[in-house]
Protein backbone atom coordinates (compact mmCIF):
# COMPACT_ATOMS: atom_id res chain seq x y z
CA UNK A 1 0.00 0.00 0.00
CA UNK A 2 1.50 3.45 -0.95
CA UNK A 3 0.13 6.51 -0.32
CA UNK A 4 0.71 10.10 -2.38
CA UNK A 5 0.91 13.48 -0.53
CA UNK A 6 0.01 16.43 -2.58
CA UNK A 7 0.88 19.76 -2.33
CA UNK A 8 -1.60 22.50 -1.63
CA UNK A 9 0.06 25.58 -3.24
CA UNK A 10 2.94 24.15 -4.97
CA UNK A 11 2.94 25.27 -8.74
CA UNK A 12 2.34 22.69 -11.10
CA UNK A 13 5.71 21.59 -12.33
CA UNK A 14 6.90 20.31 -15.42
CA UNK A 15 5.38 16.66 -16.85
CA UNK A 16 6.53 14.53 -14.48
CA UNK A 17 8.42 11.18 -16.15
CA UNK A 18 8.83 7.82 -14.42
CA UNK A 19 12.45 9.03 -12.91
CA UNK A 20 11.18 12.37 -11.74
CA UNK A 21 8.87 10.23 -8.36
CA UNK A 22 10.34 8.30 -6.00
CA UNK A 23 8.75 5.78 -3.66
CA UNK A 24 10.15 6.86 0.37
CA UNK A 25 9.17 4.99 3.45
CA UNK A 26 8.57 7.71 6.28
CA UNK A 27 9.19 6.51 9.74
CA UNK A 28 5.64 7.24 10.61
CA UNK A 29 2.20 5.85 12.33
CA UNK A 30 0.86 5.35 8.90
CA UNK A 31 0.87 1.96 6.54
CA UNK A 32 2.93 2.18 3.00
CA UNK A 33 5.08 4.37 1.59
CA UNK A 34 4.70 7.80 -0.17
CA UNK A 35 5.17 9.15 -3.31
CA UNK A 36 7.62 12.71 -3.42
CA UNK A 37 8.67 14.44 -6.59
CA UNK A 38 12.54 14.14 -7.17
CA UNK A 39 14.32 17.42 -8.12
CA UNK A 40 16.41 17.80 -11.35
CA UNK A 41 19.17 18.43 -8.97
CA UNK A 42 18.85 14.74 -7.29
CA UNK A 43 18.18 13.06 -10.53
CA UNK A 44 21.79 11.53 -11.37
CA UNK A 45 22.39 10.75 -7.60
CA UNK A 46 19.54 9.72 -6.07
CA UNK A 47 19.03 5.66 -5.61
CA UNK A 48 17.67 3.23 -3.46
CA UNK A 49 18.70 3.72 -0.15
CA UNK A 50 19.35 6.85 0.43
CA UNK A 51 18.34 8.46 3.50
CA UNK A 52 16.26 11.92 2.15
CA UNK A 53 14.34 14.67 3.85
CA UNK A 54 10.94 14.74 2.81
CA UNK A 55 8.28 17.53 4.04
CA UNK A 56 5.54 15.93 5.92
CA UNK A 57 2.36 17.91 7.13
CA UNK A 58 3.81 20.43 9.24
CA UNK A 59 7.05 18.80 9.68
CA UNK A 60 10.48 17.54 7.61
CA UNK A 61 10.93 14.27 7.94
CA UNK A 62 14.04 11.92 7.16
CA UNK A 63 12.39 8.86 4.58
CA UNK A 64 14.08 6.11 2.88
CA UNK A 65 14.02 5.84 -1.11
CA UNK A 66 12.72 2.25 -1.67
CA UNK A 67 12.02 2.88 -5.59
CA UNK A 68 13.08 5.11 -8.17
CA UNK A 69 11.79 3.36 -10.99
CA UNK A 70 7.71 3.64 -10.84
CA UNK A 71 6.33 2.23 -14.14
CA UNK A 72 5.20 -0.54 -12.21
CA UNK A 73 3.74 1.21 -9.32
CA UNK A 74 2.17 4.58 -10.84
CA UNK A 75 1.05 3.20 -13.98
CA UNK A 76 0.74 5.77 -16.90
CA UNK A 77 2.75 8.82 -16.29
CA UNK A 78 -0.52 10.89 -17.05
CA UNK A 79 -2.14 9.36 -13.72
CA UNK A 80 0.85 10.81 -11.61
CA UNK A 81 -0.61 13.84 -9.47
CA UNK A 82 1.42 16.95 -10.65
CA UNK A 83 1.07 18.36 -7.69
CA UNK A 84 3.20 15.98 -5.58
CA UNK A 85 5.73 17.61 -2.70
CA UNK A 86 9.27 17.25 -3.54
CA UNK A 87 12.34 15.77 -2.21
CA UNK A 88 14.11 18.19 0.16
CA UNK A 89 18.04 17.10 -0.18
CA UNK A 90 20.10 13.75 0.25
CA UNK A 91 20.80 13.55 4.05
CA UNK A 92 24.00 11.05 4.03
CA UNK A 93 25.57 11.02 0.44
CA UNK A 94 26.12 6.91 0.76
CA UNK A 95 22.90 4.81 0.18
CA UNK A 96 22.45 3.12 3.44
CA UNK A 97 20.66 -0.29 2.43
CA UNK A 98 21.06 -2.39 -0.89
CA UNK A 99 18.01 -2.78 -3.18
CA UNK A 100 17.72 -6.67 -2.35
CA UNK A 101 16.79 -6.02 1.27
CA UNK A 102 13.65 -3.87 0.30
CA UNK A 103 11.49 -6.94 -0.38
CA UNK A 104 12.63 -8.23 3.22
CA UNK A 105 11.49 -4.34 4.65
CA UNK A 106 7.92 -5.08 2.90
CA UNK A 107 7.47 -8.64 4.38
CA UNK A 108 8.18 -7.60 7.68
CA UNK A 109 5.92 -4.59 7.81
CA UNK A 110 3.20 -6.98 6.44
CA UNK A 111 3.37 -10.19 8.26
CA UNK A 112 4.15 -7.94 11.40
CA UNK A 113 1.59 -5.50 10.69
CA UNK A 114 3.70 -2.73 11.20
CA UNK A 115 4.12 0.72 9.74
CA UNK A 116 6.49 0.10 6.84
CA UNK A 117 8.29 3.17 8.11
CA UNK A 118 9.20 2.02 11.26
CA UNK A 119 10.35 -1.22 10.05
CA UNK A 120 13.35 0.67 8.23
CA UNK A 121 13.58 2.96 10.59
CA UNK A 122 14.31 -0.04 13.09
CA UNK A 123 16.90 -1.42 11.23
CA UNK A 124 18.86 1.32 10.95
CA UNK A 125 21.36 3.29 12.83
CA UNK A 126 19.27 5.90 14.73
CA UNK A 127 22.06 8.52 14.03
CA UNK A 128 20.89 8.28 9.92
CA UNK A 129 17.59 10.32 10.99
CA UNK A 130 16.82 13.73 11.05
CA UNK A 131 13.48 16.27 11.67
CA UNK A 132 12.79 19.53 11.91
CA UNK A 133 9.19 21.05 13.61
CA UNK A 134 7.79 24.09 12.51
CA UNK A 135 8.29 26.83 14.55
CA UNK A 136 7.19 31.23 14.80
CA UNK A 137 9.49 33.46 15.94
CA UNK A 138 8.67 37.64 16.70
CA UNK A 139 9.38 39.70 14.03
CA UNK A 140 10.53 43.48 15.09
CA UNK A 141 6.84 44.59 13.22
CA UNK A 142 5.41 42.33 15.41
CA UNK A 143 7.04 43.81 18.40
CA UNK A 144 6.40 47.43 17.69
CA UNK A 145 2.63 46.27 17.38
CA UNK A 146 2.83 45.50 21.05
CA UNK A 147 2.45 49.31 21.34
CA UNK A 148 -0.48 50.20 19.41
CA UNK A 149 -3.54 50.70 21.12
CA UNK A 150 -5.54 49.50 18.25
CA UNK A 151 -3.83 45.62 17.87
CA UNK A 152 -6.34 43.08 18.51
CA UNK A 153 -6.68 40.91 21.56
CA UNK A 154 -6.12 37.88 20.64
CA UNK A 155 -3.16 38.92 18.16
CA UNK A 156 -1.75 40.54 21.06
CA UNK A 157 -1.98 37.61 23.58
CA UNK A 158 0.11 35.60 20.85
CA UNK A 159 2.90 38.35 20.13
CA UNK A 160 3.16 38.19 23.89
CA UNK A 161 3.43 35.03 24.25
CA UNK A 162 6.22 35.49 21.74
CA UNK A 163 7.91 38.12 23.55
CA UNK A 164 7.67 37.13 27.08
CA UNK A 165 9.66 33.18 25.88
CA UNK A 166 12.99 32.50 26.81
CA UNK A 167 13.52 31.22 23.73
CA UNK A 168 13.69 32.99 20.15
CA UNK A 169 11.16 30.36 18.49
CA UNK A 170 7.82 28.38 19.46
CA UNK A 171 6.79 25.60 18.25
CA UNK A 172 3.45 25.61 16.06
CA UNK A 173 2.50 22.45 18.22
CA UNK A 174 3.04 23.81 21.48
CA UNK A 175 1.07 27.38 20.62
CA UNK A 176 -2.28 25.41 19.96
CA UNK A 177 -1.73 22.66 21.97
CA UNK A 178 -0.99 24.58 25.35
CA UNK A 179 -1.29 27.91 24.53
CA UNK A 180 -4.89 27.34 22.36
CA UNK A 181 -4.05 29.52 19.28
CA UNK A 182 -4.81 28.82 16.16
CA UNK A 183 -3.93 28.00 13.25
CA UNK A 184 -5.79 30.64 11.48
CA UNK A 185 -4.54 33.24 14.35
CA UNK A 186 -0.79 32.48 12.97
CA UNK A 187 -1.79 32.71 9.54
CA UNK A 188 -3.02 36.46 9.55
CA UNK A 189 0.20 37.02 12.24
CA UNK A 190 2.08 36.06 9.30
CA UNK A 191 -0.08 37.83 6.80
CA UNK A 192 0.22 41.07 9.02
CA UNK A 193 4.40 40.86 9.39
CA UNK A 194 4.18 40.49 12.88
CA UNK A 195 5.75 36.51 13.18
CA UNK A 196 7.52 34.58 10.62
CA UNK A 197 7.23 30.71 10.21
CA UNK A 198 10.22 28.42 9.30
CA UNK A 199 11.63 25.03 10.22
CA UNK A 200 13.87 24.39 13.46
CA UNK A 201 15.57 20.76 13.00
CA UNK A 202 14.90 19.16 16.02
CA UNK A 203 17.63 15.83 15.47
CA UNK A 204 20.27 16.10 13.45
CA UNK A 205 21.76 13.04 11.45
CA UNK A 206 25.42 12.18 11.77
CA UNK A 207 27.35 12.98 9.01
CA UNK A 208 29.83 10.64 7.25
CA UNK A 209 33.05 12.21 8.54
CA UNK A 210 35.85 14.07 5.68
CA UNK A 211 39.18 15.11 5.63
CA UNK A 212 40.65 17.98 3.99
CA UNK A 213 43.15 17.39 1.12
CA UNK A 214 46.12 19.38 -0.75
CA UNK A 215 47.94 18.14 -3.94
CA UNK A 216 50.35 20.54 -5.84
CA UNK A 217 48.39 21.84 -8.79
CA UNK A 218 51.88 22.31 -10.34
CA UNK A 219 55.37 20.47 -10.01
CA UNK A 220 57.39 21.67 -7.23
CA UNK A 221 59.99 23.56 -9.14
CA UNK A 222 57.20 25.50 -10.73
CA UNK A 223 56.04 26.26 -7.07
CA UNK A 224 58.48 27.58 -5.42
CA UNK A 225 59.73 29.88 -8.60
CA UNK A 226 56.64 31.79 -8.16
CA UNK A 227 58.09 33.28 -4.84
CA UNK A 228 60.76 35.98 -5.38
CA UNK A 229 62.88 34.20 -2.48
CA UNK A 230 63.05 31.31 -0.88
CA UNK A 231 61.38 30.42 2.53
CA UNK A 232 62.83 27.18 4.06
CA UNK A 233 59.38 26.10 5.90
CA UNK A 234 57.30 26.97 2.52
CA UNK A 235 59.90 25.07 0.50
CA UNK A 236 59.93 22.29 2.62
CA UNK A 237 56.43 22.01 2.58
CA UNK A 238 55.83 22.27 -1.15
CA UNK A 239 58.51 19.36 -1.22
CA UNK A 240 56.65 17.50 1.06
CA UNK A 241 53.45 18.22 -0.49
CA UNK A 242 54.58 17.19 -3.81
CA UNK A 243 56.25 13.77 -2.58
CA UNK A 244 53.56 12.62 -0.85
CA UNK A 245 50.13 14.69 -1.80
CA UNK A 246 47.53 13.85 -1.75
CA UNK A 247 47.94 14.80 1.81
CA UNK A 248 45.57 14.96 4.98
CA UNK A 249 45.68 18.33 7.00
CA UNK A 250 46.09 16.72 10.19
CA UNK A 251 49.39 14.80 8.13
CA UNK A 252 50.25 18.37 7.52
CA UNK A 253 49.70 19.89 11.02
CA UNK A 254 51.77 17.36 12.09
CA UNK A 255 54.53 17.35 9.64
CA UNK A 256 54.83 21.37 9.87
CA UNK A 257 53.29 22.54 13.45
CA UNK A 258 54.34 25.92 12.51
CA UNK A 259 53.50 25.91 8.84
CA UNK A 260 50.12 27.41 8.40
CA UNK A 261 51.03 31.17 6.93
CA UNK A 262 52.46 28.75 4.49
CA UNK A 263 49.85 26.84 3.63
CA UNK A 264 47.56 30.26 3.33
CA UNK A 265 50.45 31.37 0.79
CA UNK A 266 50.03 28.93 -0.99
CA UNK A 267 46.46 28.00 -1.63
CA UNK A 268 46.30 32.36 -2.63
CA UNK A 269 48.97 31.91 -5.25
CA UNK A 270 46.31 29.19 -6.21
CA UNK A 271 48.99 26.62 -6.22
CA UNK A 272 47.53 23.98 -4.21
CA UNK A 273 44.43 21.61 -5.17
CA UNK A 274 42.72 21.06 -2.22
CA UNK A 275 38.85 18.49 -2.17
CA UNK A 276 37.13 17.05 0.71
CA UNK A 277 37.83 12.93 1.08
CA UNK A 278 35.19 10.78 3.37
CA UNK A 279 37.14 8.98 6.38
CA UNK A 280 37.62 5.43 6.38
CA UNK A 281 36.59 4.33 9.61
CA UNK A 282 38.27 1.93 11.74
CA UNK A 283 36.73 -1.46 12.84
CA UNK A 284 34.60 -0.95 15.86
CA UNK A 285 35.36 -2.75 19.29
CA UNK A 286 38.79 -3.80 19.51
CA UNK A 287 39.22 -7.25 21.15
CA UNK A 288 41.27 -9.71 22.14
CA UNK A 289 41.75 -12.01 18.97
CA UNK A 290 42.40 -16.02 19.60
CA UNK A 291 45.27 -17.34 18.06
CA UNK A 292 44.12 -20.64 18.08
CA UNK A 293 41.29 -19.64 15.81
CA UNK A 294 43.67 -17.52 12.97
CA UNK A 295 44.05 -21.11 11.05
CA UNK A 296 41.37 -23.66 9.92
CA UNK A 297 41.18 -26.74 12.29
CA UNK A 298 40.78 -30.35 11.39
CA UNK A 299 37.45 -31.21 11.19
CA UNK A 300 35.85 -34.48 12.77
CA UNK A 301 33.46 -36.03 10.50
CA UNK A 302 29.98 -34.83 11.71
CA UNK A 303 31.80 -31.22 11.22
CA UNK A 304 32.74 -32.50 7.64
CA UNK A 305 28.87 -33.64 6.70
CA UNK A 306 27.72 -30.54 7.68
CA UNK A 307 29.92 -28.21 6.33
CA UNK A 308 29.94 -30.18 2.87
CA UNK A 309 26.27 -30.06 2.76
CA UNK A 310 26.38 -26.22 3.17
CA UNK A 311 28.70 -25.85 0.38
CA UNK A 312 26.68 -27.79 -1.59
CA UNK A 313 23.99 -25.35 -1.30
CA UNK A 314 26.30 -22.58 -2.05
CA UNK A 315 27.52 -24.28 -5.10
CA UNK A 316 23.74 -24.51 -6.40
CA UNK A 317 23.21 -20.71 -5.80
CA UNK A 318 19.84 -22.33 -3.83
CA UNK A 319 18.25 -21.05 -0.50
CA UNK A 320 18.59 -24.02 2.13
CA UNK A 321 18.33 -23.78 5.71
CA UNK A 322 19.97 -26.28 8.09
CA UNK A 323 20.04 -26.78 11.48
CA UNK A 324 23.12 -27.81 13.47
CA UNK A 325 22.95 -29.64 16.36
CA UNK A 326 25.37 -30.08 19.07
CA UNK A 327 26.09 -29.48 22.60
CA UNK A 328 29.00 -26.63 24.19
CA UNK A 329 32.18 -27.23 22.39
CA UNK A 330 31.05 -29.87 20.11
CA UNK A 331 32.70 -27.45 17.22
CA UNK A 332 29.70 -25.44 15.64
CA UNK A 333 32.27 -22.47 15.42
CA UNK A 334 34.57 -24.15 13.54
CA UNK A 335 31.89 -24.53 11.33
CA UNK A 336 30.75 -21.80 10.78
CA UNK A 337 34.09 -20.48 10.45
CA UNK A 338 35.11 -22.72 7.30
CA UNK A 339 31.35 -21.94 5.88
CA UNK A 340 32.09 -18.14 6.33
CA UNK A 341 35.55 -18.94 4.45
CA UNK A 342 33.88 -20.52 1.60
CA UNK A 343 31.02 -17.81 1.37
CA UNK A 344 33.74 -14.91 1.20
CA UNK A 345 35.96 -16.69 -1.41
CA UNK A 346 32.55 -16.47 -3.91
CA UNK A 347 32.85 -12.87 -3.09
CA UNK A 348 29.56 -12.98 -1.47
CA UNK A 349 28.61 -12.06 2.38
CA UNK A 350 28.00 -13.39 5.63
CA UNK A 351 25.85 -12.44 9.11
CA UNK A 352 26.49 -14.55 12.17
CA UNK A 353 23.69 -13.70 14.92
CA UNK A 354 24.29 -14.74 18.31
CA UNK A 355 21.75 -14.60 20.88
CA UNK A 356 23.39 -12.21 23.82
CA UNK A 357 25.94 -8.42 23.22
CA UNK A 358 27.68 -10.08 25.75
CA UNK A 359 28.76 -13.17 23.72
CA UNK A 360 29.59 -11.00 20.45
CA UNK A 361 33.40 -10.21 21.86
CA UNK A 362 34.22 -13.79 21.91
CA UNK A 363 33.26 -14.73 17.97
CA UNK A 364 33.87 -11.15 17.00
CA UNK A 365 37.51 -12.02 18.29
CA UNK A 366 37.31 -15.69 16.49
CA UNK A 367 36.27 -14.26 13.35
CA UNK A 368 38.83 -11.35 13.28
CA UNK A 369 41.75 -13.60 14.09
CA UNK A 370 40.32 -15.86 10.99
CA UNK A 371 39.55 -13.33 8.52
CA UNK A 372 41.38 -9.92 9.76
CA UNK A 373 39.70 -6.76 11.53
CA UNK A 374 38.63 -5.17 8.97
CA UNK A 375 36.68 -7.90 6.96
CA UNK A 376 34.43 -8.27 9.85
CA UNK A 377 32.08 -5.82 11.45
CA UNK A 378 29.77 -5.56 14.45
CA UNK A 379 26.81 -3.96 15.42
CA UNK A 380 24.68 -3.87 18.52
CA UNK A 381 23.00 -1.70 20.37
CA UNK A 382 26.69 -1.11 22.88
CA UNK A 383 28.36 0.63 20.14
CA UNK A 384 28.03 4.43 20.25
CA UNK A 385 25.75 6.04 17.74
CA UNK A 386 29.12 7.50 15.78
CA UNK A 387 30.50 3.29 16.09
CA UNK A 388 27.55 1.96 14.41
CA UNK A 389 26.95 4.13 11.75
CA UNK A 390 30.94 4.17 11.23
CA UNK A 391 30.22 0.27 11.03
CA UNK A 392 26.83 0.10 9.12
CA UNK A 393 28.80 2.54 6.15
CA UNK A 394 32.12 0.01 6.07
CA UNK A 395 29.21 -2.88 5.52
CA UNK A 396 26.91 -0.44 2.94
CA UNK A 397 30.23 0.22 0.88
CA UNK A 398 31.60 -3.81 0.87
CA UNK A 399 34.71 -2.90 3.08
CA UNK A 400 33.42 -5.71 5.78
CA UNK A 401 31.56 -8.59 4.53
CA UNK A 402 31.40 -10.52 7.83
CA UNK A 403 28.97 -8.83 10.50
CA UNK A 404 28.86 -10.45 13.40
CA UNK A 405 26.13 -9.37 15.94
CA UNK A 406 22.91 -9.77 18.05
CA UNK A 407 19.30 -9.82 16.42
CA UNK A 408 19.65 -6.41 15.24
CA UNK A 409 22.46 -7.55 13.06
CA UNK A 410 19.88 -10.05 10.77
CA UNK A 411 19.10 -5.75 8.68
CA UNK A 412 22.89 -5.54 8.18
CA UNK A 413 23.59 -4.04 4.73
CA UNK A 414 25.21 -6.60 3.31
CA UNK A 415 25.52 -6.91 -0.39
CA UNK A 416 25.33 -10.79 -2.12
CA UNK A 417 24.46 -12.00 1.27
CA UNK A 418 25.51 -16.07 1.25
CA UNK A 419 25.02 -17.19 4.44
CA UNK A 420 23.54 -16.48 7.64
CA UNK A 421 24.19 -17.96 10.87
CA UNK A 422 22.05 -18.14 13.73
CA UNK A 423 23.83 -19.68 16.79
CA UNK A 424 21.57 -21.31 19.28
CA UNK A 425 18.52 -20.15 17.22
CA UNK A 426 15.92 -21.27 20.10
CA UNK A 427 17.19 -18.92 22.27
CA UNK A 428 14.31 -16.49 23.47
CA UNK A 429 17.05 -13.14 23.56
CA UNK A 430 15.66 -13.46 19.25
CA UNK A 431 12.31 -12.26 19.84
CA UNK A 432 11.95 -8.28 20.39
CA UNK A 433 9.33 -7.32 22.09
CA UNK A 434 8.70 -4.06 21.98
CA UNK A 435 8.13 -1.39 18.89
CA UNK A 436 8.55 -3.79 15.94
CA UNK A 437 8.23 -7.22 17.38
CA UNK A 438 9.45 -9.36 15.37
CA UNK A 439 12.05 -12.48 15.38
CA UNK A 440 15.46 -12.41 13.94
CA UNK A 441 15.30 -16.05 13.39
CA UNK A 442 12.43 -16.23 11.29
CA UNK A 443 13.60 -12.83 9.69
CA UNK A 444 16.99 -14.76 8.40
CA UNK A 445 15.49 -17.01 6.95
CA UNK A 446 13.18 -14.97 4.96
CA UNK A 447 16.10 -13.12 3.74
Amino acid sequence: MSGVLRAKNSEPGAPLTVESVAEVAVPVAAPGSFHYRIPESLHERLTVGHAVTVPFGRRRLTGYVLDVDLARDLGDVDDVPRDLKSIVGVDIEQPLFPPEIVPLFRWIAEYYAHPLGEVVRTALPGSTRSASREVVGLLPVGLDALGSAELPDDLRALLLRLAESSSPTLTVTSLRRRDGISGTLLQRAVREGYVEKSQAQSRVAVKVRTETMFSLAVDARSARQVFPRPGPVRDRLIDYIGRFGPVSRGDLKEAFPTASASLRQLQVKDLLQVEEREVVPGAAERVVLEPSAATPHALMEAQEQALDAIVTALDEGAYRAFLLHGVTGSGKTEVYLQAADAVLSRGQSAVLLVPEIGLTPQFLGRFRARFGEREVAVLHSGLTERERFDEWLRIAVGEARLVVGPRSAVFAPVRDLGLVVVDEEHDGSYKQDSSLRYNARDVAVVR
